[in-house]
Order: structure tokens, then sequence, then C-alpha cells
């Protein structure tokens, strides 16, 4: 399983699955990254400065992640280390998509655009 860090928290991708998961905040990204250090999940959400009394919500999303076959025992997560770049950053670079994807972008900027110039009362003849 490959963890890549993202703003809102971190994508899971589970190799042998091909499954994707989304972690919504960085302490339960903290806990995931650490669990093979630590004998066992309790101990692993004490590490990340989970107090006993908040640990329920972490240890139910690491029992969905065990159950979905995300989290394996004995499985150390690989964290990508390249850090994520600003969206503008990714527009510069170019993107690394299916045309499909490409269009579906263009497509919505293009719409944003144009809902944008009726609201302004702007029109362009086509």
């Amino acid at each position: 399983m490959a963890v890549r860090p993202e703003p809102f928290g971190a994508l899971l991708y589970h190799f042998g699955t091909r499954k994707l998961s989304f972690l919504k905040n960085r302490t339960i990204v903290a806990v995931v990254e650490s669990l093979d250090q630590h004998t066992d999940a309790r101990s692993a959400c004490r590490a990340a400065g989970i107090d006993d009394a908040q640990q329920a919500p972490y240890l139910h999303a690491l029992g969905v992640l065990v159950q979905s076959k995300m989290l394996v025992p004995g499985e150390t997560p690989m964290t990508t280390a390249a850090p994520v770049p600003r969206l503008i950053e990714q527009f510069e670079r170019g993107l690394d998509a299916p045309i499909c994807l490409t269009w579906e972008l263009t497509y919505a900027c293009n719409l944003a655009v144009r809902a944008l110039s009726v609201v302004l009362g702007q029109t362009r003849s086509t």
C-alpha cells in the first residue's frame, strides 16, 4: 500500500487490490504511517497525540481499512515522499491525465468563464 500526502490528508492505494481510499485528516495519516512502529492501533493513536477518550473514531476508521483490505497486518505502508504541488504548478507543468479528464477540466473552466460573463453582462460573439 502507498500513502500519498494531500492537503486534506492522504490518498491510500493498495497495489494488490487496486483500491483507493481517502484519509480525511493528517492525524489518521500519522496513525496509519506509524502502525508498523507500534504493537497495536491504540499505541499508534497515543503516539499521534490522540487521548484514549478520543480514539473511537480513529479505531473505527482503522477497522474499516482492515475490513476493506486496505490495511493488512504485517504490511508496511510506503509513503510517497514527493510533496503535492499547488494546483497552479500542476497546470503549468501540464496534466498527466487521459485526454477525457483534460477535456472535462477545460470544459468546466469554459463554463465557469461563460457563467461569469453572463453575470457581468458581457457577451462574446462566436
